[in-house]
């Protein structure tokens, strides 16, 4: 008896008897597997009476059925449970927590920027029957008709597309290309149009297989290097984030509470390390599930030093949320690629003595310097920012001028930039507080949330904005 390495599902053997029994059975368990919605994933005992491929994540420590089978897949198979390991990359929804996970190859970690439980049309039937399952956002996953041909998974956000303007089948597609049929469509694309042709090539079968388009759904035009968004009636240039490309860092710190771990959703996937006791909490947040936590004391997030961190002549754009429960006593630095001993381009910091929140920017590298061109954007407001609530912060580069936002609002001093090229230093770039040589000052007491960082685009230029009233999008 052979198994598939994924889902563990039984091969048919050629002189195997009663091959209904093995296909049924694989049946249920891709159809539990597929798209898999967790009911809960804090219990250590299977629950009382489950309900036919209910599925959990068993706890630590598990017992009974679930004995040995902490972080697997456990669902409920007519009578009895079955066990599935999990494989990397594999995604799960939590039903009970309304949130997305993915398996490290380690641990059940947040998917990054997947806030949304995505779209199903159709419904898996029982036993030896599945009908057609799509869901786009996050991925794509199809079951086909009757069991006849592969299942199979589109990995990643919004589905990538070649090409919006075919009329007619490519020649030679490869497995996996998707494109939006054009009007007026002709061959195995006739009356297809505005629908998402997809090529799947396997041992059963060739072809392209259609998808029809929900209200809102995203796909990403790699023609145009746009994104588009179906209105109910066409296909829209979607402007959520145009400048993809150009976001250098993204992370909605996300995750369980007291993780000690959060990911990069930008291009470079920079790593961040927790140091000290920065950690996620889940009971103060702006968006998603958590928001990173420092009490002040040795407590920052670090992320190495980079290129996309080195902005020379180019415009930028930095901006999180940050939560304050009482207004320091000293200087706090938010976010930094400073270091007090000489090695500095930019800073955010709270001050405290003059109630401003303060942006730093260094041409020479020098800490603070005399001369050269670092500027204080000051004379904002924060008399109400001491206030239990999240507030957004975001420093401005934009041609030669300097800004500095709180909550959306520019501050009344403008610096000038009369020499364009800034410090590009080797110091790694700290949140929650600021290098002093291998250690760290200024700490911060509260919580950061959904940071981004922008090189080569200025987001905000104007005396005000309207402030991001959800999670940053991604690609």
């Amino acid at each position: 008896m052979t198994i598939s390495p994924k889902y563990l599902l039984t091969y048919l053997e050629a002189s195997q008897s009663q091959k209904h029994i093995s296909v049924n059975e694989g049946f249920r368990r891709i159809e539990a597997l597929t798209q898999i919605v967790i009911i809960d994933r804090d219990l250590t005992a299977p629950p009382g009476s489950p309900a036919n491929l209910d599925a959990y994540i068993p706890k630590a420590t598990a017992t009974g059925d679930w004995t040995g089978a902490e972080d697997d897949i456990a669902f409920f198979d007519l009578d009895e449970w079955v066990i599935v390991p999990p494989s990397t990359g594999l995604r799960v929804y939590i039903d009970d927590e309304n949130i997305w996970l993915y398996w490290t190859g380690s641990v059940w970690a947040a998917l990054p920027g997947a806030t949304m439980t995505g779209r199903v049309y159709g419904q898996a039937a029982l036993d030896n029957t599945i009908t057609r399952v799509q869901t786009f956002g996050p991925g794509v996953t199809k079951a086909n008709t009757g069991g006849s041909e592969a299942t199979y998974e589109i990995a990643g956000g919004p589905p990538v597309i070649i090409d919006m303007t075919l009329t007619a089948p490519p020649g030679s597609p490869s497995a996996d290309d998707m494109y939006v049929v054009a009007p007026t469509a002709t061959g195995d694309w006739s009356g297809q149009e505005d629908d998402i042709a997809r090529f799947f090539d396997d041992t059963v079968t060739n072809g392209w297989e259609f998808y029809t388009p929900f209200t809102g759904m995203q796909i990403k035009d790699l023609n145009t290097n746009l994104n588009y968004e179906w209105t109910g009636t066409l296909w829209a240039v979607n402007p959520l984030e145009p400048h993809w490309d150009e976001v250098s860092f993204l992370t909605a710190l996300d995750g369980a509470d007291l993780a000690t771990s959060a990911v990069d959703d930008s291009n470079t996937v920079h790593t961040i390390t927790f140091n000290g006791n920065a950690k996620l909490i889940t009971a103060q947040k702006k968006f998603g599930t958590a928001s990173v936590d420092f009490d002040g004391t040795g407590d920052y997030l670090s992320i190495p030093d980079h290129a996309d961190f080195n902005f020379g002549k180019l415009d930028f754009t930095i901006e999180f949320w940050v939560r304050f429960t009482a207004e320091p006593g000293s200087d706090e630095a938010l976010i930094a690629k400073w270091d007090t001993s000489g090695d500095d381009a930019w800073m955010i910091q709270y001050n405290p003595t003059t109630n401003v929140m303060i942006g730093f920017v260094s041409t020479t590298g020098s800490d603070f310097p005399s001369a050269g061109f670092d500027f204080d954007i000051d004379d904002i407001s924060v008399a109400n920012f001491f206030n239990s609530a999240f507030h957004h912060i975001a420093l401005i580069r934009a041609s030669d001028k300097i800004y500095m936002y709180v909550d959306g609002i520019r501050g009344s001093t403008v610096a000038t930039v009369t020499v364009g090229l800034f410090a590009n230093t080797s110091v790694d770039v700290t949140i929650g507080a600021r290098r002093t040589g291998a250690g760290v000052s200024n700490e911060m007491t509260g919580q950061v949330d959904e940071i981004r960082i922008t090189k080569g685009f200025a987001r905000y230029t104007g005396m005000a904005f309207i402030i991001p009233t959800k999670t940053f999008p991604r690609g």
